[in-house]
């Protein structure tokens, strides 16, 4: 059954992302969107403080979720 998968390489990109702090006011919009500080992103989970939204176009906003930020980019400091 797997046999039909092949393996892709991933490509390198760099994220445009912000870190949500402490203190931050996120408000639910409607299901699966909220909005932080002006910026408008899909959430499938609750953000939490930590967490990162990512924005790749305006249309193209999301949250992700601090783990898998750091498991999938180099973030210093």
């Amino acid at each position: 059954m797997f046999e039909k998968f092949k393996p892709y390489q991933s490509k390198p990109i760099t994220r445009m992302a912000l870190e949500i702090p402490v203190g931050a006011s996120i408000t639910w919009v409607e299901p699966n969107t909220y909005t932080y500080d002006g910026i408008t992103f899909k959430a499938y989970e609750t953000p939490q403080v930590g967490d990162f939204i990512c924005r790749l176009t305006v249309e193209d906003t999301y949250h992700v979720a601090r783990g898998v930020f750091m498991e999938r980019n180099i973030v210093n400091g």
